[in-house]
């Protein structure tokens, strides 16, 4: 999660993490339910949390979201 938010490709992700597109894409909506929930609940931490989604939500992550995956 924190080279996908800072910036790194897919693929330098995958490959660094040793793990599958799907898993990684399934973690990062996971990653992001929390941080809604977050931005949610606590005004304190609204804006923090908003920046996170943005840095998250991008690429194939922003993608799987439109296509239902």
């Amino acid at each position: 999660v924190y080279a996908w938010t800072s910036g790194s490709a897919f693929a330098e992700v995958i490959d660094e993490e040793f793990t599958s597109g799907g898993d990684f894409v399934r973690h990062l909506r996971q990653v992001l339910d929390v941080i809604t929930q977050v931005a949610e609940r606590s005004p304190a931490l609204r804006g923090t949390s908003l920046e996170a989604i943005d840095l998250c939500d991008r690429g194939v992550v922003a993608a799987s979201y439109s296509i239902g995956i």
